[in-house]
C-alpha cells in the first residue's frame, strides 16, 4: 500500500485502538461493511448461508451501528416483533386469516395447525415493519409433516419436520404478516419458537445469484467487471464522506456511488488514467482526481464533500481540493462494486474490496487519516 501513515491515531493515550465504527457514535446514518467478518456475509440475498472462501456474497450487514457487537449480540439487544412467539401457555396473538380448512390450537408448549381440505383460515400475525429496512426471523417445526412459512403474502419459506430455519428479509411495506400451515394436505405441524427482529443499519444484497460478488481469502469481496455488484439502502446527502480500501484494475470504472443524472453524483472511481477519482455535483473522474497510478495496488481511498468543498484522500493524504460544483445525488441508494445509475446497475469495476464506508458528514482530515491508519493495521 502507498504512504500509509500507520502509527498515527490507533491508539489514544490510554492504549485503546480506535476503531471505523466510532465514527457513527453519535447516530450517523451511513454503512460499514467490513468483509472479513464471518457474521456480516451471507451467500444468499436472504442470509440463508454464511458465505465462505470463494463462494457468492449476496447480503452484506452493514455494522455501523453495532459498537464491536457479534450479530448474535446485536440480535439479543433487539426488540421482539412477534408477539407470543415461544407458546409458553397459549396462541395468543395468533389469528385466523379466513374461516376453515385449517385449525390451530395450543399443545404442549406449541402452536399446532391441522390443515383438511384447503389453507384457509391460517393462523396468522401482522407486524409493523419499514420498507426497505431488513428483519432477521427464525422459526422452528416440531412436525411430524413439513410446514411452510409465508412471509409479506409472497416468500414462502419450507420448514422441515423437526428443523428450525432462519432468514433475513427487507420488508416491502409498513406492515408484514406472518403465516404458518402444514405443506401436505392432510397435515399437522408444531409451530414454535417463532421471532422476528430488526436488523439496525442500511445493509447490501444482490438477489440475482449471477451478478453476486465473490468472498476471497483475506476478507475481501471481488468483483468481476461484467455485473458483479451489491446494491445498500443508503441515499447520499448533501454532506457526505465515501471511503473504500480496494485493489482496482480497470481504469475508468466506478467502485462505489450512485447518480441521479451526470449532473447530480457521487461516487468513487479509478479515473481514466489510472488515478483515484470521483465524482461529485457535475464534476466527475476527470476533474476530481489526483495522485498516482494506483492500478493493481491496495490503498484507502476516501472522497469528502460538503456543500462547498470537495476533498479526495489517497492513503491519508489530500490528493485532491476543490470547489464543488452542482447539486449532489440525494435520491438514489449507493451501489458497492458499480454505479447505481438512477436504478441501473453500470460502469462496472474490476476491482477487490475489503472495507466499505459511507457517512452523511464530511469527515475532518484527524478522522480520514485515523480510518486510513485502522484498515491498514
Amino acid at each position: 500500500m502507498l504512504n500509509l501513515g500507520i502509527g498515527f491515531g490507533l491508539y489514544n493515550k490510554r492504549g485503546y485502538r480506535w476503531h471505523d465504527y466510532f465514527l457513527f457514535a453519535n447516530g450517523e446514518n451511513g454503512f460499514l461493511y467490513d468483509f472479513s467478518r464471518a457474521d456480516a456475509l451471507f451467500q444468499e440475498a436472504t442470509g440463508i448461508t454464511p458465505a465462505g472462501v470463494d463462494q457468492n456474497a449476496g447480503l452484506a450487514l452493514d455494522v455501523s451501528k453495532w459498537g464491536g457487537k457479534t450479530l448474535a449480540q446485536v440480535l439479543a439487544g433487539q426488540p421482539e416483533l412477534i408477539t407470543n412467539g415461544n407458546f409458553d401457555a397459549n396462541v395468543s396473538g395468533w389469528s385466523a386469516q379466513g374461516s376453515g380448512g385449517t385449525t390451530f390450537s395450543w399443545v404442549s408448549g406449541a402452536m399446532q395447525i391441522v390443515r383438511s381440505g384447503s389453507t384457509s383460515g391460517l393462523p396468522g400475525q401482522t407486524i409493523a415493519t419499514v420498507a426497505g429496512r431488513f428483519y432477521w426471523m427464525t422459526a422452528k417445526n416440531n412436525g411430524p409433516g413439513a410446514a411452510t412459512w409465508r412471509v409479506g403474502g409472497a416468500n414462502a419459506v419450507s420448514i422441515a419436520s423437526g428443523a428450525t430455519v432462519t432468514r433475513i428479509i427487507a420488508a416491502n411495506g409498513a406492515s408484514t404478516l406472518h403465516e404458518f400451515w402444514p405443506s401436505t394436505d392432510p397435515g399437522t405441524v408444531a409451530i414454535d419458537v417463532v421471532s422476528v427482529k430488526e436488523i439496525p443499519g442500511n445493509h447490501a444484497s444482490q438477489a440475482t445469484s449471477g451478478a453476486r460478488p465473490v468472498l476471497k481469502a483475506g476478507g475481501l469481496t471481488r468483483y468481476d467487471a461484467s455485473d458483479d455488484n451489491l446494491l445498500t439502502t443508503c441515499v447520499p446527502g448533501v454532506e457526505m464522506t465515501l471511503a473504500l480500501k480496494f485493489n482496482a484494475s480497470l481504469e475508468n470504472r466506478i467502485l462505489m456511488g450512485s447518480r441521479v443524472s451526470s449532473n447530480q453524483q457521487s461516487y468513487l472511481a479509478l479515473s481514466i488514467s489510472k488515478l483515484l477519482g470521483a465524482g461529485v455535483g457535475n464534476q466527475a473522474a476527470s476533474v476530481i482526481t489526483g495522485g498516482p497510478d494506483i492500478s493493481g495496488i491496495t490503498v484507502v481511498g476516501v472522497l469528502v464533500y460538503n456543500a462547498v468543498t470537495v476533498t479526495l484522500y489517497l492513503n491519508g493524504v489530500a490528493v485532491y481540493t476543490g470547489a464543488r460544483s452542482g447539486t449532489a445525488n440525494t435520491t438514489i441508494p449507493i451501489m458497492v462494486g458499480a454505479l447505481n445509475n438512477n436504478g441501473l446497475a453500470a460502469s462496472f469495476a474490476s476491482v477487490d474490496i475489503y472495507q466499505a464506508l459511507a457517512i452523511n458528514r464530511a469527515l475532518t482530515p484527524a478522522e480520514v487519516l485515523k480510518l486510513t491508519n485502522a484498515w491498514s493495521y
